[in-house]
């Protein structure tokens, strides 16, 4: 799973140096392969999967409405 990371995170760092953003189906992918893994290892950590993804949205989004962050961001 450290590979996945790693080319999730270098892949996003290519487009957002070369672009200055960062697609979201990257993101999007990005979030559901770290969910299915979590599954893997049982629902208890899919919910604290759900729960993290959640806390972090809940305080980035109002970065993003006011045009602190971008999307690729939150």
């Amino acid at each position: 799973m450290g590979g996945a990371l790693i080319g999730v995170a270098a892949g996003a760092a290519w487009f957002d140096v070369r672009e200055r953003r960062i697609p979201n189906a990257l993101t999007v992918s990005a979030l559901g392969i770290a969910l299915l893994a979590r599954a893997s290892l049982g629902l208890p950590e899919l919910g604290t999967g759900l729960l993290g993804a959640g806390i972090c949205l809940l305080f980035a989004l109002p970065l993003f409405l006011a045009g602190g962050l971008g999307g690729g961001d939150v």
